[in-house]
């Protein structure tokens, strides 16, 4: 029996889902779960008894992810369940901005709040109808996009975008997915993509590589008047630069998931509180993905796309007994199996990774469960566990 506590809100059917070998606790020293969306865990104390961390999102920037390594706690997490959400909300966004929807509804709503909105005997209709051009876009077709980054939100951005009637560049270090539109233009050099385009959107990670990937210098080469979406991460942009940018009319508009002090205060730019994500959908589909990856694990002794250890994956346990063991030596896990075949342990299947600590899934005939006072006393063993339930 698993317990598992719950740090923010989780989809219902997806707790329903972990089954009758897992029990809420809402103490975290008795937790051997915790589930989590946005709570901070940065200077959570890890309990001996935690085996694993499931985010039902995809950044794990509020979970110390190297603490857990060290202590043998798997990271989950669900990329890919929200990322249309994410591009949806995308879409939005541009469509928002190049049609100066946010100003116009907001002037609406002042206008008729306002004592005097209806001076000179006109109606309401009339001041409202004579202030139309106030707020004249741009249509979104034939306009010219440029997406950097081709992952699971890329990608549909690019193809939605597509779909609208926009010509699309698209820019990658990796392969060309092949769930790509065959009419995205795939650019290598960024500097000629930044020339070529009326609508930037950002959709790659955070990394110290990619601080700042829009600098004063990258946005010279913008096409003056450019849009910007970033629904990635504040971080890719110095907002320092595109605050000046943005006064001089060099970027025309900045619409982004991220407000803070620095981008509140900028014009022109549309700003969301961090929607991406937020849609019931999303929601559901990543705590669903979550939850199956934990049960994979405590209940299979598999790991599926964790952020801190790599696959490790035999299937399904079908009543044999398993030994999963955590090490910090590379190599470490053949002497762990040859300690076990000295004990006439009769190994079967094995599955191991390495990634700055390892993990090695050992699948046996006889008595596992003796032998793992032996395997925990090893040098380099972090954390050994049976799975025989």
């Amino acid at each position: 029996m698993y317990s598992y506590l719950c740090l923010n809100t989780i989809e219902p059917t997806a707790l329903e889902a972990l089954g009758t070998n897992f029990v809420p606790t809402d103490e975290l020293s008795h937790a051997n779960v915790v589930l989590v969306r946005s709570a901070d865990m940065g200077l959570t104390v890890l309990p001996p008894s935690l085996l694993c961390i499931a985010r039902a999102g995809v950044g794990t920037n509020n979970i110390p992810i190297n603490r857990a390594s060290e202590q043998g706690v798997v990271v989950f997490n669900a990329p890919g369940a929200n990322a249309n959400a994410v591009a949806e909300l995308v879409i939005a966004g541009l469509l928002m901005s190049k049609r100066n929807l946010f100003s116009a509804a907001t002037w609406v709503t002042q206008i008729v709040s306002e004592s005097n909105a209806l001076a000179e005997n006109k109606s309401l209709e009339q001041v409202i109808e004579s202030a139309k051009s106030t707020f004249i876009g741009h249509e979104i077709t034939g306009q010219v996009l440029g997406v950097v980054g081709l992952g699971a939100i890329g990608v549909l951005v690019a193809n939605k975008a597509v779909a609208l009637g926009m010509r699309v560049l698209g820019y990658t270090h990796s392969d060309i997915p092949s769930t790509l539109s065959s009419r995205v233009e795939v650019i290598t050099n960024l500097d000629e993509l930044l020339a070529n385009v009326d609508v930037l959107s950002l959709h790659v990670p955070a990394t110290p590589a990619n601080h700042h990937l829009l600098s004063k210098k990258r946005m010279a080469c913008l096409k003056p008047g450019c849009t910007i979406v970033n629904f990635a991460r504040a971080e890719l942009v110095d907002e320092g630069v595109l605050a000046q940018v943005l006064k001089t009319g060099q970027v025309g508009a900045y619409v982004s998931d991220f407000p803070n002090a620095t981008s509140i205060q900028m014009p022109n730019a549309l700003l969301l509180p961090h929607l991406g994500a937020s849609t019931y959908e999303a929601t559901a589909a990543c705590a669903h993905i979550a939850v199956q990856r934990v049960k994979n694990y405590l209940l299979n002794g598999c790991i599926e796309q964790s952020v801190n250890f790599g696959t490790v994956d035999l299937g399904p346990r079908n009543g044999a007994s398993r030994m999963g063991i955590f090490y910090a030596n590379q190599g470490e896990d053949q002497k762990i199996i040859q300690c076990l075949c000295n004990a006439d342990v009769q190994i079967g299947r094995t599955a191991a990774s390495f990634n700055q600590t390892g993990y090695v899934l050992i699948e046996a005939q006889g008595n596992l469960r003796a032998q793992l006072g032996v395997i925990m006393r090893m040098s380099g063993v972090i954390r050994a566990r049976i799975i025989d339930e």
